[in-house]
């Protein structure tokens, strides 16, 4: 079950997915780290500013992004679905995903990671 997996591995999975450069992972895996560590500021790896990150995020999902516009549950758990990152509909779930977090930023807060 997904739910049971930890938001580090679920990057792992999304990370070798990503490196096969293969549709619809390899393309977008800057918005997919941008993602993960705008979340998660303080895991490895991350970087000390998450403002290049929010700027990329911001580029991704493009103008009309409100405070008001935080999606609940909008975690790398989410994009996962049952933890194999489906690629049917990946683009559109990864792009809640950020138009979440650019909005939890618009708001002053953060996208909660689970």
């Amino acid at each position: 079950m997904v739910d049971e997996v930890s938001c580090a591995e679920l990057f792992d999975r999304l990370l070798a997915l990503d490196h096969e450069r293969r549709e619809p992972w390899g393309p977008l895996h800057g918005e997919a780290v941008a993602c993960y560590f705008a979340q998660h500021p303080n895991a490895p790896r991350a970087p000390r500013d998450t403002g290049p990150l929010l700027d990329r995020l911001r580029r991704f999902v493009g103008d009309g992004v409100e405070a008001g516009d935080v999606l609940p549950g909008a975690t790398i758990h989410a994009v996962a679905v049952d933890g194999s990152f489906p690629a049917a509909g990946y683009r559109d779930r990864l792009e809640r995903w950020a138009r979440s977090i650019v909005a939890a930023d618009a708001g002053g807060g953060q996208a909660t990671p689970r």
